[in-house]
């Protein structure tokens, strides 16, 4: 895939706040009713990170169905489903805390998307993958479910509501 790119706002690379107070899980019912409550929050985030909210909010999506107390198989925890080392990598003290989640899975994109000068594609597929992965490839791993992961946040992230 080639470069694709979303529009960036604001300073990028910005380190999450660590001991930032919890914000706990929401718990207002429905997944539409959560979505809601997660979109407003990472709408007054992602500017913070130089991203668009669209982005993420696809990202959370793909991720987590916006479920805050959500944990992989792998071990991925939270909205963004941080890794345990990736989360104490950016000072996440709770990863289950929408707050510290979204902004350290926000900070750690816009490292990503600076690392593949502004490929949302190849950022993408780092997330998924890791960056390892899409490093010893050249691009987006040969593998269903990242090829699978870019596709569905791309088009999620480029839809409109």
């Amino acid at each position: 895939m080639g470069a694709s790119s979303f529009p960036l706002s604001g300073t990028t690379g910005v380190s999450p706040v660590s001991g930032t107070s919890l914000a706990s899980p929401f718990s207002g019912g429905s997944p539409t009713a959560a979505m809601t409550h997660y979109e407003a929050l990472i709408a007054s985030l992602a500017p913070q990170y130089g991203l668009s909210p669209n982005l993420v909010s696809a990202v959370v999506k793909q991720e987590s169905n916006f479920s805050a107390n959500a944990t992989s198989q792998a071990g991925a925890m939270g909205l963004m489903q941080l890794m345990p080392q990736t989360a104490q990598s950016l000072g996440v003290t709770n990863p289950y805390d929408p707050v510290q989640n979204l902004q350290a899975g926000m900070s750690y994109l816009s490292q990503l998307i600076h690392r593949y000068h502004g490929d949302i594609s190849l950022a993408l597929a780092a997330y998924n993958a890791g960056p390892s992965t899409v490093d010893a490839f050249g691009g987006i791993p040969p593998y269903p479910e990242t090829q699978h992961y870019v596709s569905s946040v791309m088009q999620s992230a480029s839809a409109t509501p």
